[in-house]
């Protein structure tokens, strides 16, 4: 009876994947589960990893623009960083509500685990798209910036045409990197939702 107390509960959702598993794979692929469990683990810390790294990103775009209004002075100076700042803080806030009732899932099963992982491909989708929409929103911006240099400010302006090309270059660049982004990092979560599907036996394409 002793022996029977110390004993860990099973995990009955695992042990069920662990059983579908062996079913449906060559018998090589029979400890696949224990390894699920490692990639599950590991998703989890990556998730952690990243979203922490997202915030420390802001936070130093933060300092960068408090030491950018030591240096300048000036209406154009003032409204650069209240643009930017206004986007970090817009940044920085859905950063932190995107992940939101996803960090634990509801218990130790197969199936929590697995609604977990597909609440954050869902959340994941929500966030390529959004990231989009900022991209989109911060050229108009720029643009705004641009038109009000340009009527009220022309000596201001002036400066920012001088260096036109360079600021093309850059949202061109932005934009090509934003695109590569998004196209790899959708057909990631699209791989991670056909996974998910399969482990629930479910039928239907996730793409």
């Amino acid at each position: 009876m002793t022996a029977d107390r110390d004993r860990p509960p099973a995990d009955d959702g695992w042990d069920a994947l662990a059983q579908a598993w062996q079913q449906i794979v060559p018998p090589s692929l029979t400890h696949a589960p224990a390894e699920l469990r490692r990639r599950v683990l590991r998703a989890d810390l990556r998730f952690r990893l990243l979203a922490a790294l997202e915030v420390l990103c802001y936070l130093a775009m933060i300092a960068l623009l408090i030491v950018y209004m030591r240096e300048r002075k000036g209406p154009a100076a003032f409204m650069w960083a209240f643009m930017m700042m206004t986007f970090v803080a817009w940044g920085l806030d859905f950063a932190i509500r995107i992940r939101q009732g996803l960090w634990q899932a509801a218990d130790q099963s197969t199936a929590a685990w697995l609604a977990l992982l597909a609440a954050r491909c869902a959340r994941k989708r929500r966030y390529a798209r959004t990231t989009w929409l900022a991209l989109v929103t911060m050229y108009l911006a720029v643009v705004a910036y641009a038109l009000v240099l340009w009527l009220w400010l022309p000596r201001d302006f002036a400066r920012l045409a001088a260096n036109a090309w360079v600021l093309v270059g850059l949202l061109l660049v932005t934009l090509g990197f934003q695109y590569v982004w998004a196209s790899c990092y959708l057909r990631g979560v699209a791989a991670e939702e056909r996974e998910i599907a399969a482990l629930r036996g479910e039928p239907g394409d996730a793409g």
